[in-house]
């Protein structure tokens, strides 16, 4: 048992290690001059973001890209997001505003509202944002478009840093978000495993790709269309598509959750996700479980020795080290004290209930969006069988 505790500290050891070289990789660098110019159409499918949408097309509309446009796709909202909208295309005709008033039977989450901003674009590229994020670097847009070009891959989304203020984005979602080794092992199979597909963040394709890949059609066969992240994996998974994700510091997530108990819907939504997969999402988090409770189980062995004054085993000392291990990691990458590592533990309590509360929304068929409940398993849109046809498309036709 010594043994195994050991060799499942070492392994922790060696992905953090692993996860900070490859976020470092991975990351967008600077475009070069004249980099990057190809039209590009930015979709923001929205819902009751009008405390936020402003801060989001400000940061876009400060691009230094030549020749975009944005489409906000107001989907149902009940507050005064198509105003905050209307007020900046006004101002600027590169923003335009689509109103969405109901959902065809069989639609859910924003895939719809996406797929009806892309019916309204012109660009050669489409990029897929959300209200809660922020460029902070003006050369973003034309930085995302030359990366793609180079790559010649179908689809690439890139993620950001976490950047929420509140105390429980900062102790919270923070050690959790900001940490290498929630992205880095996506990266590890990305490079050992060419055809693995993570789409998860803000996502680019060509406007023919799309077209060629079924559309936001495609994507809702993954949860019904509850994901559109995983849903898009999905989706050019099912095709063999060769696609990858990127890390960028300027695309920062504010997350728009205005309370802990949206933050908690939120996360555990997402987590959700895993279980629309039939048997790797499962393991992946039976897997991650395991290795929090034993390292808790460590921790708390460590102390009662400690305080019986008795020297704990090898194994209880190497599970002990997994949390602090995996904090170390997360301070170097968010730039956090050091001394925070030691309390990495108390994340895992977070996780695991996380991840508790994803496997009973994913058993009850239901996960919370905003103020509606969405089914993680449900009838297709319409059209489904069409839907069933499209996914068959070979990989060459993208």
């Amino acid at each position: 048992m010594t043994v195994i505790a050991v060799l499942v500290w070492i392994t922790i050891t060696l992905l953090v290690i692993v996860s900070l070289r490859l976020l470092k990789q991975v990351s967008v660098g600077p475009v070069a001059l004249g980099e990057g110019t190809s039209s590009l159409s930015v979709v923001l499918a929205v819902n009751n973001e009008a405390s936020r949408i402003g801060g989001c097309l400000e940061s876009i509309l400060l691009q230094d890209h030549p020749m975009f446009e944005v489409i906000v796709v107001d989907d149902r909202s009940s507050d005064q997001t198509s105003a905050e909208v209307q007020k900046w295309s006004t101002s600027d005709p590169r923003v335009r505003l689509v109103r969405v008033d109901s959902l065809p039977p069989g639609w859910q989450g924003r895939l719809f509202a996406q797929s009806i901003g892309v019916s309204h674009a012109s660009g050669e590229w489409l990029l897929f944002l959300s209200a809660d994020q922020r460029l902070a670097s003006k050369e973003f847009l034309r930085a995302m478009v030359a990366e793609y070009e180079r790559s010649g891959l179908q689809a690439i989304s890139v993620i950001g840093p976490f950047v929420g203020r509140r105390w429980w984005e900062r102790w919270w979602l923070h050690p959790i978000m900001n940490n290498p080794i929630l992205w880095g092992p996506i990266f590890l199979i990305q490079r050992l495993h060419t055809n693995a597909v993570w789409l998860i963040g803000a996502l680019a394709m060509r406007r023919s790709t799309y077209a060629a890949a079924g559309g936001a059609l495609a994507a809702a066969v993954c949860g019904a269309g509850a994901y559109d992240d995983f849903g898009w994996s999905r989706a050019f998974s099912l095709r063999r598509a060769r696609t990858a994700m990127v890390y960028h510091v300027a695309l920062e997530d504010h997350s728009n959750w205005e309370d802990f108990s949206e933050f908690w819907y939120g996360v555990t939504r997402w987590a959700a996700g895993l279980f629309t997969h039939r048997s790797r999402g499962w393991v992946t988090a039976a897997m991650c479980a395991a290795v929090i409770i034993v390292s808790i189980y460590g921790t708390f062995d460590c102390l009662v020795k400690a305080v019986s004054f008795q020297l704990p085993n090898l194994g209880a000392v190497a599970l002990a080290l997994v949390a602090p291990t995996v904090g170390v990691g997360y301070c170097r990458w968010d730039h956090r004290r050091l001394a925070l590592a030691g309390l990495t533990f108390l994340a895992g309590f977070l996780v695991l209930a996380v991840l508790g509360g994803a496997f009973w929304a994913r058993v009850r068929n239901r996960i919370r969006w905003r103020a509606q409940e969405l089914r993680i398993i449900a009838e297709l849109p319409a059209n489904s069988r069409t839907n069933r046809l499209l996914v068959k498309l070979p990989s060459n036709d993208l």
